[in-house]
Formats: structure tokens, C-alpha cells, sequence
């Protein structure tokens, strides 16, 4: 379980690495989504009880994080939605309140970005977790978040590449060009 706990942690540390050139929006879900998997990697290293309550949590929220970092709508409501299901699944330990926000959020990228292969592997990667999830494969899951985290990431990374511009799409605007203002040798 270790193990899987310190792949899932890395995974969303170079996700939240990947997401330093995107604009502030997606930027901030994407990160949103890392912390709560790096919670769930830390509760699984710590104890199995507390992994299995902070998975419902995460399955229930990172998912719906990662869908508004690929096209953000509405994100006060859909918050508050996934989060009452993510602590209701929790406090109850009905998994289905968890699962059906994951499943909805990987049909929600897989619409958002249908054109890239790198966003249905991802997507793919959600529901094969939920799916052994619901069989009490913990480990599984964590196995698959780590694709799914890491995957959305570096797709939405490719989809600034696509729109034309050589810093990946995401770059900040600068007042001055550096070429404008250097000095020519002498």
C-alpha cells in the first residue's frame, strides 16, 4: 500500500509541477485536485481505515477538479456538489456517492477534449478506478488516479501546444521583448 501511496504522491507532484505554464484557472484546479490526491496518498501511508474514508473524498472531488481545469462551468456549485457527496460518501460509506461524481467528471473530459487521445486514456484511467474501487481495491485505484492526474495534466498541456504557440499556450503576457531592449556587442 506504501508503495502505491508514494507513486500517487509523486504523480501529483509532477502533475502540479507540469501545470506551472497554464493560465490561473485551470492552474488552480489542477493544483486543488494534486493536494486532494496527495492527501489520499498520505492517509493511505498512514492508516487503512482513514485511506479508505479520504478515497471517497477524493474520488468525489479531484475528478470534478480535473473535469473544470479542462473546461470550467459553473465551479461554486459544482464544488459544493461534489464536496457534500465526497463527506456524505464518507460519513455513510456509501462508495456509490463518490463513483458517480467520478464517472460523470470522466464522461465530462472525454467531451471537453474529445480530440485528444492523451484526455480519453485519462478518462479511461477514472473509470477503470472507480471500478475496482467498488470492488474494494484501494491500491487499484490509487494506481489508476496516478495515470488520470498525470495524463489530464500533460493533455492540457498539449492542448496549449496545439493552439500555435511555442510555450506550450499558457504563457504570461510581457510588457517588453528582451530582443527589443539588448544591447548589440561591440
Amino acid at each position: 500500500m506504501i508503495a502505491f501511496a508514494a507513486m500517487l504522491l509523486m504523480a501529483a507532484a509532477a502533475a502540479a509541477l507540469v501545470a506551472t505554464g497554464m493560465p490561473a484557472a485551470p492552474r488552480a484546479y489542477l493544483r486543488f485536485a494534486c493536494a486532494l490526491l496527495a492527501a489520499l496518498a498520505a492517509a493511505a501511508a498512514w492508516d487503512g481505515a482513514l485511506a479508505v474514508s479520504m478515497a471517497l473524498v477524493a474520488c468525489a472531488t479531484a475528478p470534478a477538479m480535473l473535469a473544470m481545469a479542462a473546461r470550467p462551468v459553473a465551479p461554486v456549485l459544482v464544488m459544493g456538489v461534489v464536496a457534500g457527496l465526497g463527506l456524505a460518501a464518507a460519513l455513510t460509506g456509501l462508495a456509490v456517492l463518490a463513483l458517480a461524481p467520478l464517472l460523470f467528471s470522466a464522461l465530462a473530459l472525454i467531451a471537453a477534449r474529445s480530440a485528444s487521445p492523451k484526455m480519453w486514456a485519462a478518462s479511461l484511467a477514472l473509470a477503470a478506478g472507480a471500478v475496482w474501487f467498488a470492488f474494494g481495491d484501494l491500491p487499484a485505484l490509487m494506481a489508476f488516479l496516478s495515470a488520470a492526474v498525470l495524463g489530464i495534466a500533460l493533455a492540457l498541456r498539449e492542448s496549449g501546444r496545439r493552439a500555435g504557440r511555442a510555450d506550450g499556450g499558457f504563457a504570461h503576457k510581457r510588457s517588453v521583448s528582451s530582443r527589443a531592449h539588448a544591447t548589440p556587442a561591440r
